[in-house]
């Protein structure tokens, strides 16, 4: 199923389960048109909590990545790392660079 975020190696309680799921949601909102979201976490003993977002669409793949102590803290790091990623795009993408200096509206 893809519309959720999926578990690895461990099983959430119902609270990070909310808090992925509203996640998920988000970043399904914030993607550009007829993007395809990825989302998943798993738990490595040595390393924490490993997780990933990936937005796929025709603007460009949008991945984030990364490693925490907590569940709720790798999720919170995904979360802002995806969202600064597909923000930036939103902010540049009717812009063309000129030169190294000066970018005009792509109309």
């Amino acid at each position: 199923m893809l519309n959720q975020f999926h578990f690895r190696n461990f099983t959430p309680d119902n609270d990070i389960i909310e808090m992925a799921s509203k996640i998920y949601n988000e970043v399904q909102n914030i993607s550009p048109y007829e993007s395809t979201v990825t989302a998943f976490m798993k738990e490595d003993e040595d390393e924490g909590y490993w997780g990933a977002i990936d937005v796929y669409c025709a603007s460009g793949p949008f991945i984030a990545r990364t490693r925490a102590s907590t569940p709720q803290e790798a999720l919170k790091l995904l979360k802002d790392r995806i969202s600064s990623k597909v923000s930036t795009w939103k902010r540049t993408r009717n812009l063309e660079s000129v030169d190294s200096e000066t970018f005009v509206l792509v109309a």
